[in-house]
């Protein structure tokens, strides 16, 4: 079984990898764009160095050195490719984040699709289990809708991103 890693870095390689079923590799791991999280960096790093700058002490100053500060270590780590990529193979693919790593089957999930919030375009699926909680819904159906949303675009634009997850999705529905 092969594994391609394709991050940022690598931008040759990321037009190499077709979106046709047939041409797709055993597995795939994508890494989030480490240009996105170093400019996420470096908004922390400023604000956090303004709010100590201004020397403040109330409670606006210490949410928003919680909030900034916390920002620099959590975007160092995300950088990095530190517990952040996706990975896709025959069963289904990965999501993992800093903290916490999620599994789907490809028979479980919907096709993918690009939904545009305000200026941001973001990959979208639902997943099997939450067309049967309908009758039912929780909170979370009501506050997000059917619909999970991937959380980075791992280097490409969300419409080659889809583009892929569907090649990998039909491969294995075939």
């Amino acid at each position: 079984m092969t594994t391609r890693s394709i991050g940022q870095r690598s931008a040759s390689r990321q037009d190499q990898i077709s979106a046709h079923p047939a041409d797709l590799p055993e597995a795939l791991t994508l890494r989030p764009s480490p240009l996105k999280w170093f400019a996420l960096f470096l908004g922390s790093l400023a604000f956090t160095s303004f709010i100590l700058q201004t020397g403040k002490t109330g409670l606006m100053a210490w949410g928003g050195l919680l909030l900034f500060g916390g920002g620099i270590p959590l975007s160092l780590v995300a950088m990095f490719g530190i517990g952040t990529d996706l990975r896709l193979d025959r069963e289904g693919f990965t999501v993992r984040t800093i903290f916490r790593a999620f599994h789907y089957e490809w028979a479980n999930c919907s096709a993918f699709e690009i939904e545009r919030t305000g200026r941001i375009d973001s990959v979208i699926f639902s997943v099997r289990t939450d067309e049967q909680k309908r009758a039912s819904p929780p909170a979370k159906f009501f506050l997000h809708g059917p619909f999970h949303t991937l959380p980075d675009t791992y280097g490409r634009s969300p419409e080659k991103l889809a583009a892929l997850m569907n090649a990998f999705r039909d491969r294995a529905l075939a």
